[in-house]
């Protein structure tokens, strides 16, 4: 009967461990298309695109473990949601960073996160990927309540990325 608990152990602490030391230098992949997190090279909005190679620092705000702001790490900018409502586009801040939760969508997926907010009222948002607009095409990371989260993987600095 130990033995059948001893792995068991095992996987929730291994779980347990990714959890709370998701912290550090990343790139931000989106496991749709497998596009990179990076900033638009004619504005401040963050977009997915192919082959980018932008670093992001995952900081984690104390006492809870689960809350997290990401810095980018060349200009020193937060990811920033002026609102908490439908529709809000991510943009980049010096002054203001947007508290997170960057939590597993499925107890499954090991290591595919969804970033998550929850809003003054408690109500929680999911950060998803649509075109800009009509006209402009540029996949943006937008906040919505009733869409399924986008799921990322957090790939350490150490796999080769500057």
């Amino acid at each position: 009967m130990h033995l059948f608990n001893l792995p068991a152990l095992c996987s929730v602490a291994f779980l347990a461990h990714i959890c709370l030391c998701l912290k550090g230098n990343v790139t931000i992949l989106e496991n749709y298309n497998h596009d990179i997190l990076t900033i638009s090279p004619h504005d401040e909005l963050l977009e997915l695109k192919p082959n980018a190679t932008d670093i992001w620092s995952i900081e984690s705000i104390p006492p809870n473990r689960g809350s997290h702001i990401i810095r980018h790490r060349k200009t020193n900018q937060f990811i920033y949601f002026r609102q908490t409502e439908d529709g809000t586009t991510a943009t980049l801040s010096k002054d203001a960073a947007t508290v997170m939760t960057i939590a597993a969508n499925f107890p499954y997926h090991d290591f595919l996160y969804g970033l998550r907010l929850r809003s003054s009222s408690g109500s929680s948002y999911y950060c998803t990927m649509e075109a800009n607009s009509n006209t402009d095409l540029r996949r943006v990371l937008r906040l919505y309540q009733n869409k399924p989260a986008l799921d990322f993987a957090f790939l350490p600095e150490a796999f080769g990325r500057k």
